[in-house]
C-alpha cells in the first residue's frame, strides 16, 4: 500500500461536519445522574434482596431517571446464561439452580422500594425442563399478590420456540408481554 493512498482520520468530530458547530442535545434527551430518596431506596432494596438488574449490569445511562420515577428492570433466574450469544455480555455457564425464594424476594423488593413499574427479563435457561417458564409465572404472581397496583412488563427468552411455555408466562397476566 502506498503512503499516498492512506487517508488520515479527521482530527476532531468538527472536521467531519465541515467545521459546523455541534448542536446541543434536546432537553428530553438529557438524563440526570441517579440520586434522591426514591433512587437510593430502590437501589438499597434491590441490593438487600440480592437481585440482579439490567440497569446496573448494563450501566444504563437512564438508571437515575427510571429508579427516581419508580421503575426498574430486574433480571430473574440468575445472572448466568446457558447460551453464548455474541451480541450479549451476560456471563454464560456454569449456571446455578434457580433460587426458589426469588419470586418472593422480587415481590418484597418491588413493594419495599415503592416501584410503580417493573420490567422482568431473564437469562436463557435451556438447562431447565420448562426453560424457566414456571419461575416466570411464580414471580409475576408473587408481585401481583404483594403489589397489585404495579405495572408488570415481561421480556421473555425464546423458550426454544415453545408456545406452551410462553403461554405459561402469559397466564400469569403481565401487563406487557414481549420478547
Amino acid at each position: 500500500m502506498k503512503a499516498s493512498s492512506i487517508h488520515p482520520a479527521p482530527a476532531c468530530p468538527e472536521a467531519e461536519r465541515g467545521g459546523a458547530p455541534r448542536l446541543p442535545k434536546p432537553p428530553w434527551l438529557r438524563v440526570r445522574a441517579g440520586g434522591g430518596a426514591v433512587f437510593q431506596t430502590t437501589r438499597e432494596r434491590l441490593r438487600a434482596h440480592h437481585l440482579h438488574t439490567v440497569c446496573e449490569a448494563a450501566h444504563c445511562p437512564n438508571v437515575g431517571h427510571c429508579w427516581s420515577c419508580g421503575r426498574a428492570t430486574i433480571m430473574i433466574l440468575g445472572d448466568r446464561c446457558t447460551r453464548g450469544c455474541r451480541f450479549c455480555n451476560v456471563d454464560k455457564l456454569p449456571v446455578l439452580p434457580p433460587d426458589p425464594d426469588e419470586p418472593a424476594s422480587v415481590a418484597r423488593a418491588v413493594g419495599e422500594s415503592g416501584l410503580r413499574e417493573v420490567v422482568l427479563t431473564s437469562v436463557t435457561r435451556d438447562d431447565l425442563p420448562d426453560d424457566g417458564a414456571g419461575h416466570w409465572f411464580r414471580t409475576i404472581r408473587a408481585i401481583r399478590g404483594q403489589c397489585p397496583g404495579v405495572s408488570i412488563e415481561v421480556l421473555v427468552p425464546d423458550f426454544r420456540g415453545s408456545p406452551e411455555k410462553a403461554a405459561t408466562v402469559f397466564a400469569a397476566a403481565p401487563d406487557v408481554f414481549g420478547h
